[in-house]
């Protein structure tokens, strides 16, 4: 959604320069390849014991992971280990080697974000946290008491949070940092009500309002913005049936599209017979632009990148186009009107 430019994205908490910009640049979201949770430890674990009990059973397991994929795991197993002994300075130096060597896997730059929350250092946690769940749902409570030799250290480390809250009422990170852990704790109301504060005080924060709206609650327009128009009053006019969208016609896609959003962002979109495609936009004067496979799901158009990326648009034709509504948004996302 992010890389695509269909979405913009701004990281409120991070503050460029220092060592993180040496090998991660938390103003760009994260490219997800690998979104389970520790799945890097797990696989590493499993690797592992394979190997000493049986080593025929792990070369016919499949090819050896790569060197990047080696390393990665190799430092993330010794993070978690000096983690849990409550180094977290050597857990900090381990986790940053395995981001240089897998800086697309979200479960890395999560733990390292739980190091700053552990070491009390909650604007860099909140700017970590905040390019992770931009990217995807974190984690829940098992995997992260997981992390934890003791969960008593734990619950020390939230109260300390709080506390740091109450007495920082404004300091929107820490509340961030505070809302993600009520989230995992399955905590839903206290979350929400600090995703609330959150918003009072940084109103145009996007992926706060986003978080806010799926635990039920309402983010407040900012000062100055449209009203959101109201439905009708029931009493005025008959409820009726909405319209279900109308499978796709996969050879009307086909061609050369183009689109331009109100903020003078330009999209590019190419559908060629044999099934691939390439996305093009240009904002701010910087273009970017990647390709893949494309499928038909009734009225789903899915596009794939190379990378296995995927991004599915709702399409809803038009006489001379379609608008391409990314699926699962926003009630209110316009979408993308494309036309030859």
């Amino acid at each position: 959604m992010y890389n695509s430019g269909y979405a913009s994205y701004s990281n409120p908490y991070y503050v460029g320069g220092g060592d993180t910009a040496a090998y991660y640049d938390y103003s760009q979201p994260i490219t997800v390849i690998n979104q389970q949770p520790d799945a890097v430890a797990v696989a590493a674990d499993t690797t592992t014991a394979v190997a000493a009990d049986d080593p025929a059973a792990a070369a016919a397991s499949g090819p050896p992971p790569s060197p990047e994929v080696l390393e990665g795991t190799t430092h993330m197993d010794l993070a978690r280990a000096a983690f849990q002994q409550g180094d977290y300075a050597g857990a900090a130096r381990e986790v940053d080697i395995a981001i240089r060597a897998l800086p697309k896997d979200a479960a890395l730059h999560e733990f390292r974000a739980l190091i700053f929350f552990a070491t009390g250092d909650y604007k860099q946690a909140a700017a970590t946290l905040y390019a992770v769940l931009s990217a995807g749902p974190g984690w829940d409570w098992t995997t992260l008491s997981g992390m934890y030799a003791q969960k008593s250290t734990y619950t020390d480390q939230l109260r300390t949070l709080e506390e740091y809250v109450k007495a920082n009422p404004a300091s929107t990170e820490a509340r961030f940092v505070l809302a993600y852990h009520y989230l995992t704790c399955a905590h839903t109301d206290p979350a929400r009500a600090q995703y609330e504060h959150i918003l009072k005080l940084q109103p145009n924060d996007q992926l706060s309002a986003q978080l806010l709206t799926l635990l039920g609650g309402t983010p407040e327009a900012p000062a100055g913005a449209q009203p959101t128009p109201q439905p009708p009053d029931a009493d005025s006019q008959p409820a009726s049936e909405p319209t279900p969208p109308t499978d796709i016609d996969a050879a009307k896609i086909v061609g050369n599209w183009a689109a331009l959003r109100k903020d003078g962002a330009k999209f590019a979109l190419a559908l060629t017979q044999d099934g691939k495609f390439s996305w093009a936009f240009d904002s701010h004067g910087k273009r970017q632009e990647f390709g893949g496979k494309y499928t038909v799901d009734g009225a789903i158009l899915v596009l794939e990148r190379a990378d296995g990326a995927q991004m599915p648009g709702l399409v809803t034709m038009a006489g001379n186009g379609f608008n391409f509504k990314l699926y699962g948004g926003a009630p209110d996302d316009p979408g993308l009107d494309f036309k030859k």
